[in-house]
């Protein structure tokens, strides 16, 4: 779990300061989730890639895979519903943060025409 906390303290370094944008935060959010995604997928497959700790365990084989998964998906739900509600934005931060790249007919109603002017 050391690998563990060092890339969650990573992520709160990240989010910590001033003059951050609230769509980098989000975006630094779901990146870590994704992460999460990965790690119980390689885990549960034996695969400790991204756990340097893990691989220098004299006993690998021994290792309880199950523990870790099952710790990381308690994790991962924490995650989906501490920011469940800033998903429920994602939209709106999409537009907000990458406004080419944003259909103006799927955008608010009161920035279509902002919109298309870019």
């Amino acid at each position: 779990m050391n690998d563990f906390i060092f890339q969650l303290n990573e992520l709160i370094v990240r989010l910590q300061g001033k003059e951050k944008l609230v769509h980098n935060l989000f975006r630094q959010v779901k990146a870590f989730q994704k992460k999460l995604d990965l790690w119980i997928a390689q885990i549960a497959e034996s695969n400790y890639a991204h756990f340097p700790c893990l691989q220098e365990q004299p006993r690998i084989s021994s290792i309880n895979r199950e523990f870790f998964v099952s710790e990381l998906k308690g994790i991962q739900e924490e995650f989906s519903r501490k920011f469940k509600d800033s998903r429920a934005c994602e939209d709106q931060l999409n537009t907000f943060s990458m406004p080419f790249v944003v259909d103006p007919t799927d955008a608010p109603f009161e920035l279509q025409m902002e919109l298309n002017e870019l």
